[in-house]
């Protein structure tokens, strides 16, 4: 690429400095030999042939030429050992001839010997090499200049030109590198998808080890990384399912010692034996959704009719209709209801309103829930999608009764989204607000290629 930029930047400067300059000057050179032939005598004729004559060309004087061969002269000469006269190059003849005036309208041949042209690709080496060729001009008194242009033996290897030689090397050497380069990072392409499915789903997937020992020694490091995170987080839900269930029994049994407790004491305590409990359900929820199977064919449109029934009581839900609502998504309907339930709840809670739309785009389908509320600070979203992460802002303020919330809404919507392949994000909302949006993959579309 560099040589080609620079051969840019020589012409243009070249067209500039030298605007009557030809990029090829031998034609037009010949043509001046011509013309110089054509109007000296005999004698002044053998006089040009010594004076042109150096060590870049070699001319001659000729009554007639060798007969031309022009059927395939490798077959020639194979059949009759030696072949006789000359093979015609018509095509580098237009070129030669199309390029003067001078020259368009006479006799003219370029042609390599019969011999020469048993060779190895005997076209492509004497456009390499002019040396190999031969130029005859009809002159005006019917006999022919023959113009022969010497080889530089010091600049060819195998009758190649150097320069030419050093580039089909270098050409040669830079399509081996890229393919070489190529091969060796192939498997970046897969482990890089690998590493963006497992962000999204934290199923491990193990990948093949392939390529450079480095490379290969960075795949099994990933794949050790997702066993380790898989089951540390099996850990962590298994730990929350196993307390969610263990804190019932105390429970119950703290229930029935405190019904001989005095009345204020036992409202004090029932309540907060009842928060224990709902925390225990919404860890018991949380835990459950890696046991549940994602098997169902759910349209948008039937979603939406099931979270407006479950709302209906309530005017602060709007559920505004779509266009494009028969839009279907693989997955399980009562946890896709649990953890919109979610969040409309907290729109209402915490912002007097939730509003729930439907978007389609390509490949995916976008449930936003909005609220007018006083939203979430940036820098605090991605901390309250951990289990048992409380707000701590403004959003907190709003809540009645003195309820601080128990830190796993957010929480089990994330846990569905991962499970139906999906994303989940808080946002600011386009008037305001927050607008909490559940992202997931349309049934049997390819799934998008995201950046978590």
């Amino acid at each position: 690429m560099l040589q080609l930029l620079m051969l840019s930047v020589y012409l243009a400067d070249r067209r500039e400095t030298a605007p009557d300059a030809r990029l090829l000057p031998f034609p037009a050179q010949l043509a001046d030999i011509v013309t110089l032939f054509d109007r000296a005598t005999p004698e002044e004729r053998s006089m040009m042939v010594h004076g042109f004559s150096d060590g870049l060309i070699d001319l001659q004087t000729a009554a007639e030429l060798p007969p031309a061969v022009e059927s395939d002269a490798g077959l020639v000469a194979r059949l009759l050992g030696r072949a006789e006269g000359e093979v015609p190059l018509p095509w580098a003849r237009e070129l030669i001839a199309g390029a003067s005036d001078v020259l368009r309208d006479r006799p003219l041949r370029l042609a390599i010997p019969a011999a020469a042209a048993d060779a190895p690709l005997p076209k492509l080496r004497a456009a390499l090499s002019p040396g190999r060729a031969r130029i005859a001009v009809g002159l005006a008194d019917g006999s022919w200049l023959i113009v022969q242009r010497r080889q530089q033996a010091p600049f060819t290897v195998l009758g190649i030109p150097a320069g030419i030689l050093s580039a089909l090397l270098s050409a040669g050497f830079a399509v081996f590198a890229i393919a070489l380069v190529w091969r060796e990072t192939r498997p970046l392409k897969p482990l890089s998808q690998a590493a963006r499915r497992f962000g999204a789903t934290l199923q491990p997937r193990p990948q093949p080890e392939t390529g450079a020992p480095d490379l290969r020694d960075l795949i099994r490091a990933f794949n050790a990384m997702q066993h380790q995170i898989a089951e540390a987080d099996r850990a962590r839900t298994d730990m929350i399912a196993a307390l969610s269930h263990d804190v019932r029994t105390p429970l119950a049994r703290l229930s029935m010692r405190l019904r001989k407790a005095d009345a204020t004491l036992q409202e004090a305590a029932f309540r907060d034996i009842g928060e224990i409990s709902h925390l225990a359900d919404a860890a018991h929820d949380y835990a459950a959704t890696d046991f549940v199977r994602l098997t169902e064919c759910i349209t948008i449109d039937s979603l939406c009719a099931d979270l407006a029934r479950l709302h209906a009581h309530n005017p602060a839900v709007a559920i505004l209709p779509s266009t494009d609502r028969q839009i279907p998504v693989l997955g399980n309907r009562q946890l896709l209801l649990r953890a919109l339930g979610n969040l409309i709840d907290n729109a209402v809670k915490y912002g007097g309103s939730a509003r729930v739309t439907a978007t389609r785009t390509r490949g995916e389908v976008a449930i936003e829930v909005s609220d007018p509320g006083p939203g979430i600070a940036a820098t605090e979203r991605r901390r309250l999608l951990e289990p048992f992460q409380r707000g701590d802002l403004v959003r907190q303020r709003n809540t009645t009764g003195g309820g601080e919330g128990l830190g796993m809404g957010l929480a089990l919507v994330q846990r569905v989204a991962s499970r139906h392949h999906g994303r989940f994000s808080l946002n600011d909302g386009r008037e305001g607000g927050l607008c909490a949006r559940l992202t997931l993959p349309i049934a049997g579309a390819a799934p998008l290629k995201t950046k978590l």
